[in-house]
């Protein structure tokens, strides 16, 4: 089993950037495990049975969106094989902010740290 977490942080905090939704995508896994949501976020599953699952983090008021990536860390955990190294990508929802446009940005396993 593994825990996701952040190495960096994506945003742009001069920009007064937050998240509003994180997409994490497992090859080869199962999600296990969704902590405490931070207030007013939820979490969707999907895939669990297939190639690959997905599991959705999302707040449902843009009050709500997050400015610290590692608010995250430890979040969601996997299960995978023994005998796999897990690959995991990341797609981040930005909110815009009153001084950045928003945007998506993605992450890879190098921007990760699998406990």
């Amino acid at each position: 089993m593994v825990s996701v977490g952040f190495r960096g942080d994506p945003l742009d905090h001069s920009a007064e950037e937050a998240i509003e939704q994180i997409e994490i995508v497992a090859l080869s896994g199962v999600v296990y495990r969704v902590g405490k949501m931070p207030t007013d976020w939820k979490a969707a599953i999907s895939g669990q049975h297939l190639d690959s699952v997905s599991c959705v983090l999302g707040c449902d008021h843009q009050s709500f969106a997050v400015s610290d990536i590692h608010t995250f860390d430890g979040l969601v955990s996997l299960e995978v094989p023994a005998q796999h190294k897990p690959e995991i990508k990341v797609c981040i929802w930005v909110t815009r902010g009153p001084l950045g446009p928003g945007r998506i940005t993605t992450l890879d396993e190098t921007d990760l740290v699998l406990k």
